[in-house]
């Protein structure tokens, strides 16, 4: 049987509003990777996760991550590399991307995108004492969210109270949120019915991808995140601007480019 919405998620202004601000609130400690780059960060049950996608082009170890490659390097590498997304615009995109200029504008504000072979690499990616989040790490964090705020994870039934919906950022285009709505990137496109409301200070934002063969698509659209969970095929989580769900998917092509978050078991 299919559950009632929450009638209370439809976003009253007074609502919106203290969300927005125990969000601030909630979003207190940071943490920086070996480039410099600082981080906010959340507690979510009990993990921490990092609010913003992973900027790093170095490993642990100091050595450079491979960037700025051919559409033809990028498809045939078996290296680690990042890749940032075009602020003139990706494959399917009807130009430039409103509101952000260069490349810098672009990493602070969707991060850079990460083949598998970054991820899987031993020198590391994550600050030290932080983690690629593995697909139970990924469940956990799921499932505190479908415990504590009884938010469902289906994608024929999810409704706008679904766990997608929470972890997204509330900025988006034609936003209910007082203070969310924008066309300015960094934010979700528009939808008729689900929109992020940032439950838990998480703030996915939709970074796109660079594809197998070096196209890039997806931005407003789509955050896809690494996960570091591997048996032959990599596994990632997704989250769609026009769903309310977070989805674990599997895929052949480790030259895809995705997001990275990171996050640590709190002791």
């Amino acid at each position: 049987m299919l559950k009632t919405q929450n009638t209370s998620l439809v976003f009253p202004s007074t609502l919106g509003f203290l969300i927005i601000l125990l969000m601030d609130i909630c979003v207190a400690q940071t943490v920086s990777d070996i480039n410099g780059n600082v981080y906010k960060t959340v507690k979510i049950g009990d993990q921490m996760w990092m609010v913003e996608n992973l900027r790093v082009n170095k490993y642990n170890n100091g050595d450079n991550i491979p960037g700025n490659l051919s559409n033809e390097d990028w498809s045939n590498t078996k290296e680690g590399a990042y890749a940032i997304y075009p602020h003139e615009g990706g494959y399917w995109d009807e130009g430039p991307i409103e509101g952000i200029n260069s490349d810098e504008e672009m990493v602070a504000s969707y991060g850079k995108l990460y083949n598998w072979f970054a991820i899987d690499d031993p020198r590391g990616l994550c600050p030290q004492g932080w983690s690629i989040p593995d697909s139970a790490d990924w469940s956990q964090l799921v499932n505190y969210l479908m415990n504590e705020y009884d938010y469902d994870n289906l994608w024929l039934i999810s409704t706008i109270d679904g766990v997608g919906n929470a972890l997204k950022s509330c900025h988006q285009v034609k936003s209910p949120l007082d203070g969310c709505n924008t066309s300015q990137h960094p934010r979700w496109n528009s939808d008729s019915i689900h929109s992020g409301f940032n439950q838990v200070g998480f703030s996915a934002l939709p970074g796109g991808i660079r594809r197998s063969e070096g196209r890039f698509d997806g931005i407003g659209y789509v955050i896809s995140m690494w996960s570091a969970s591997e048996d032959d095929i990599a596994w990632f989580q997704r989250i769609y601007y026009n769903s309310g769900h977070i989805a674990q998917n599997n895929s052949w092509f480790k030259s895809e480019g995705y997001s990275v978050r990171c996050f640590r078991n709190i002791e």
